[in-house]
């Protein structure tokens, strides 16, 4: 698989799972972009794997959804 459509699968793949567990914890996108401090265009942006978070918004999405951390294989080197 070529470097860039392994980074869009990783984007997909990351995206599902913001996505999966927005809903196990019961939150719209607006909710957790309140949460994130970002918009909800942004949330619909990481969970369709168009985007990926900025640092600046991981941890405050990390703690939102219950992660430790976040690592949801949105490592994209250019």
């Amino acid at each position: 698989m070529a470097h860039d459509e392994q980074s869009r699968q990783q984007m997909r793949v990351g995206g599902a799972a913001i996505r999966r567990a927005r809903m196990d914890r019961g939150l719209s996108q607006r909710q957790l972009a309140g949460a994130v401090g970002c918009g909800p265009a942004s949330v619909a942006r990481w969970e369709l794997g168009l985007f990926a978070p900025r640092a600046k918004h991981r941890p405050a999405l990390a703690r939102a959804l219950g992660w430790p951390t976040f690592s949801s294989g949105y490592e994209v080197t250019a």
